[in-house]
């Protein structure tokens, strides 16, 4: 599974909000038992968030987005919730 756009507008950061958002799409991908692989595509900016909240880097392009604007990439594996 790759996460899209799970944006948290700035006045509203470092309040929770986006764990939040995180969580409940993570709540609902683990209850999906084929997925294995959760995947992330985000900048340097934003990555910090999603390791602290258990992804794991694999990877960075540099230019994706732009001159300077580096694209990481992030996986958390999933452990499926019991049928």
């Amino acid at each position: 599974v790759w996460l899209r756009w799970g944006m948290v507008e700035t006045g509203h950061h470092r309040q929770g909000v986006g764990s939040r958002l995180l969580e409940a799409r993570l709540d609902w991908i683990t209850a999906q038992p084929q997925v294995e692989i959760v995947r992330v595509a985000t900048t340097a900016e934003s990555s910090g968030f999603f390791l602290r909240m258990g992804f794991k880097p694999i990877g960075v392009v540099a230019d994706e987005y732009g001159l300077g604007i580096d694209r990481y990439d992030l996986m958390l594996p999933m452990v499926s919730a019991p049928s």
